[in-house]
Protein backbone atom coordinates (compact mmCIF):
# COMPACT_ATOMS: atom_id res chain seq x y z
CA UNK A 1 0.00 0.00 0.00
CA UNK A 2 1.78 3.62 -0.71
CA UNK A 3 1.59 5.65 1.85
CA UNK A 4 2.62 9.43 0.84
CA UNK A 5 5.60 10.47 2.22
CA UNK A 6 4.25 13.68 4.35
CA UNK A 7 1.67 10.73 6.29
CA UNK A 8 2.38 8.46 8.66
CA UNK A 9 2.77 4.62 7.67
CA UNK A 10 1.42 2.37 10.43
CA UNK A 11 2.57 -0.96 10.59
CA UNK A 12 5.48 -0.36 8.41
CA UNK A 13 7.92 -2.78 7.87
CA UNK A 14 12.04 -2.31 7.17
CA UNK A 15 11.33 -0.07 4.74
CA UNK A 16 10.68 2.36 7.76
CA UNK A 17 14.54 2.55 7.35
CA UNK A 18 14.00 3.79 4.15
CA UNK A 19 11.58 6.23 4.96
CA UNK A 20 13.16 8.01 7.99
CA UNK A 21 16.12 8.64 5.41
CA UNK A 22 14.12 10.14 3.44
CA UNK A 23 12.31 12.42 5.84
CA UNK A 24 15.73 13.42 6.98
CA UNK A 25 14.27 16.69 8.59
CA UNK A 26 10.88 16.93 8.24
CA UNK A 27 9.75 17.88 11.44
CA UNK A 28 5.92 18.80 9.77
CA UNK A 29 3.34 15.79 10.44
CA UNK A 30 3.11 12.55 12.57
CA UNK A 31 5.43 9.41 12.86
CA UNK A 32 3.72 5.94 13.55
CA UNK A 33 5.68 3.92 16.15
CA UNK A 34 6.45 1.41 13.73
CA UNK A 35 8.27 4.72 11.89
CA UNK A 36 9.37 5.29 15.06
CA UNK A 37 11.09 1.92 15.94
CA UNK A 38 12.44 1.46 12.44
CA UNK A 39 14.16 4.60 12.59
CA UNK A 40 15.66 4.20 15.94
CA UNK A 41 17.14 0.92 14.39
CA UNK A 42 18.71 3.16 11.63
CA UNK A 43 20.12 5.42 14.38
CA UNK A 44 21.72 2.87 16.67
CA UNK A 45 23.06 1.64 13.24
CA UNK A 46 24.58 4.21 11.98
CA UNK A 47 26.31 5.09 15.51
CA UNK A 48 27.52 1.66 15.98
CA UNK A 49 28.58 0.87 12.91
CA UNK A 50 32.15 2.60 12.98
CA UNK A 51 32.10 3.38 16.83
CA UNK A 52 32.21 -0.43 17.93
CA UNK A 53 35.16 -1.59 15.72
CA UNK A 54 36.71 1.31 16.02
CA UNK A 55 36.57 0.98 19.94
CA UNK A 56 37.35 -2.87 19.37
CA UNK A 57 40.86 -1.72 17.40
CA UNK A 58 42.08 0.54 19.35
CA UNK A 59 41.98 -2.08 22.72
CA UNK A 60 43.04 -4.74 20.88
CA UNK A 61 46.14 -2.94 19.22
CA UNK A 62 46.94 -0.69 22.50
CA UNK A 63 46.94 -4.41 24.73
CA UNK A 64 49.54 -5.30 21.72
CA UNK A 65 52.06 -3.19 21.22
CA UNK A 66 51.61 -2.47 25.22
CA UNK A 67 52.88 -6.39 25.71
CA UNK A 68 55.06 -5.66 22.61
CA UNK A 69 56.92 -2.53 24.08
CA UNK A 70 57.09 -3.51 27.50
CA UNK A 71 58.99 -6.67 26.54
CA UNK A 72 61.95 -4.72 26.12
CA UNK A 73 63.50 -2.91 29.32
CA UNK A 74 64.75 -0.33 26.76
CA UNK A 75 61.17 0.92 25.64
CA UNK A 76 59.24 -0.16 29.00
CA UNK A 77 58.95 3.39 29.98
CA UNK A 78 57.32 4.61 26.79
CA UNK A 79 55.26 1.92 26.04
CA UNK A 80 51.80 3.62 26.64
CA UNK A 81 52.48 5.73 24.62
CA UNK A 82 53.79 4.80 21.83
CA UNK A 83 50.83 2.03 22.41
CA UNK A 84 48.59 4.82 21.63
CA UNK A 85 50.70 6.21 19.14
CA UNK A 86 50.40 2.98 17.63
CA UNK A 87 46.41 2.76 17.18
CA UNK A 88 45.76 6.32 16.53
CA UNK A 89 43.87 4.68 13.21
CA UNK A 90 41.66 3.39 15.37
CA UNK A 91 40.50 6.11 17.02
CA UNK A 92 40.30 7.85 13.49
CA UNK A 93 37.09 5.45 13.56
CA UNK A 94 35.94 6.39 16.77
CA UNK A 95 36.36 10.02 15.13
CA UNK A 96 34.12 9.47 12.30
CA UNK A 97 31.34 7.25 14.01
CA UNK A 98 31.10 10.60 15.81
CA UNK A 99 30.87 12.70 12.85
CA UNK A 100 28.24 9.98 11.79
CA UNK A 101 26.25 10.41 14.85
CA UNK A 102 26.38 14.17 14.51
CA UNK A 103 24.90 13.86 10.80
CA UNK A 104 21.84 12.00 12.16
CA UNK A 105 21.20 14.85 14.75
CA UNK A 106 18.64 16.59 13.53
CA UNK A 107 17.09 13.68 11.62
CA UNK A 108 16.58 12.16 15.32
CA UNK A 109 15.40 15.23 16.31
CA UNK A 110 12.56 15.30 13.48
CA UNK A 111 11.52 11.73 14.91
CA UNK A 112 10.59 12.22 18.21
CA UNK A 113 9.21 15.88 16.88
CA UNK A 114 6.59 13.63 14.96
CA UNK A 115 6.69 10.99 16.94
CA UNK A 116 5.25 13.35 20.01
CA UNK A 117 2.80 14.91 17.59
CA UNK A 118 0.91 11.43 16.42
CA UNK A 119 0.33 10.43 19.87
CA UNK A 120 -1.67 13.88 20.43
CA UNK A 121 1.11 16.11 21.99
CA UNK A 122 3.24 19.33 20.91
CA UNK A 123 6.59 18.23 18.98
CA UNK A 124 8.16 20.51 21.30
CA UNK A 125 7.65 17.66 24.40
CA UNK A 126 9.65 15.17 21.88
CA UNK A 127 11.93 17.52 21.52
CA UNK A 128 12.25 17.71 25.76
CA UNK A 129 12.79 13.84 26.10
CA UNK A 130 15.67 13.29 23.22
CA UNK A 131 17.80 16.47 24.44
CA UNK A 132 16.53 16.32 28.22
CA UNK A 133 17.19 12.86 28.70
CA UNK A 134 20.35 12.80 26.69
CA UNK A 135 21.60 16.22 29.25
CA UNK A 136 20.45 14.34 32.37
CA UNK A 137 22.08 11.04 31.51
CA UNK A 138 25.03 12.10 32.78
CA UNK A 139 23.73 12.45 36.24
CA UNK A 140 21.30 9.58 36.17
CA UNK A 141 21.87 6.94 33.03
CA UNK A 142 18.40 5.76 32.78
CA UNK A 143 17.20 9.23 31.32
CA UNK A 144 18.83 8.59 28.34
CA UNK A 145 15.77 6.07 27.77
CA UNK A 146 13.37 9.04 27.79
CA UNK A 147 13.02 9.28 23.93
CA UNK A 148 11.91 5.67 23.72
CA UNK A 149 8.72 6.37 25.94
CA UNK A 150 7.67 8.05 22.66
CA UNK A 151 7.19 4.85 21.03
CA UNK A 152 5.17 3.22 23.09
CA UNK A 153 2.46 6.49 23.48
CA UNK A 154 -0.77 5.17 21.19
CA UNK A 155 -1.61 7.16 18.43
CA UNK A 156 -4.23 9.41 19.17
CA UNK A 157 -6.67 11.56 17.64
CA UNK A 158 -5.27 15.07 18.85
CA UNK A 159 -2.53 14.42 16.34
CA UNK A 160 -5.13 15.78 13.78
CA UNK A 161 -3.99 19.42 15.34
CA UNK A 162 -0.68 18.91 13.82
CA UNK A 163 -1.51 17.26 10.72
CA UNK A 164 -1.43 19.58 7.82
CA UNK A 165 -2.92 17.13 5.04
CA UNK A 166 -6.56 18.19 3.83
CA UNK A 167 -6.31 14.01 3.15
CA UNK A 168 -4.75 12.65 6.49
CA UNK A 169 -4.01 9.14 6.92
CA UNK A 170 -5.74 8.38 10.18
CA UNK A 171 -4.36 6.35 12.97
CA UNK A 172 -5.76 2.41 13.05
CA UNK A 173 -8.40 2.84 16.05
CA UNK A 174 -8.94 6.05 15.89
CA UNK A 175 -12.55 7.26 15.80
CA UNK A 176 -12.67 9.18 12.41
CA UNK A 177 -15.64 11.55 14.07
CA UNK A 178 -13.07 12.38 17.21
CA UNK A 179 -10.23 13.38 14.72
CA UNK A 180 -12.19 15.45 12.12
CA UNK A 181 -13.53 17.13 15.54
CA UNK A 182 -10.13 17.88 17.15
CA UNK A 183 -9.02 19.35 13.00
CA UNK A 184 -12.24 21.19 13.07
CA UNK A 185 -11.16 23.01 16.40
CA UNK A 186 -7.50 23.18 15.74
CA UNK A 187 -8.45 24.80 12.13
CA UNK A 188 -10.80 27.05 14.33
CA UNK A 189 -8.14 28.14 16.55
CA UNK A 190 -5.84 28.79 14.11
CA UNK A 191 -7.98 31.03 12.11
CA UNK A 192 -8.93 33.11 14.95
CA UNK A 193 -13.07 32.10 15.15
CA UNK A 194 -15.21 32.08 18.21
CA UNK A 195 -15.78 28.68 19.64
CA UNK A 196 -19.48 27.76 19.99
CA UNK A 197 -20.34 27.70 23.76
CA UNK A 198 -19.57 24.39 25.38
CA UNK A 199 -16.82 23.54 22.55
CA UNK A 200 -13.60 21.92 23.08
CA UNK A 201 -10.99 19.44 21.84
CA UNK A 202 -12.20 15.80 21.73
CA UNK A 203 -15.82 17.04 21.84
CA UNK A 204 -18.41 16.15 19.14
CA UNK A 205 -17.80 17.39 15.72
CA UNK A 206 -19.27 21.47 15.05
CA UNK A 207 -19.50 22.84 11.47
CA UNK A 208 -16.44 24.68 10.86
CA UNK A 209 -16.24 27.34 9.84
CA UNK A 210 -19.11 29.40 11.63
CA UNK A 211 -21.33 30.48 9.02
CA UNK A 212 -21.36 34.14 7.35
Amino acid sequence: MHVPLDQPHYGIGPAGMVRFLRKYAAFRGRASRSEFWWGQLTLAIAGLVLLVPGLVAFVVVFLDRMAFYSSDPATTPAAPFAAVADALWALGLIGLGGLVNLAFLVPSLALVWRRAQDAGLPGGIGLLFQLGGSLLAGVLVVTALAPYVLGFLDSSAKGARFEPSPSPVLPPGVDPAAWHAERAWAQAKEAGWPPPAGAAPGSQPHAWPPGR
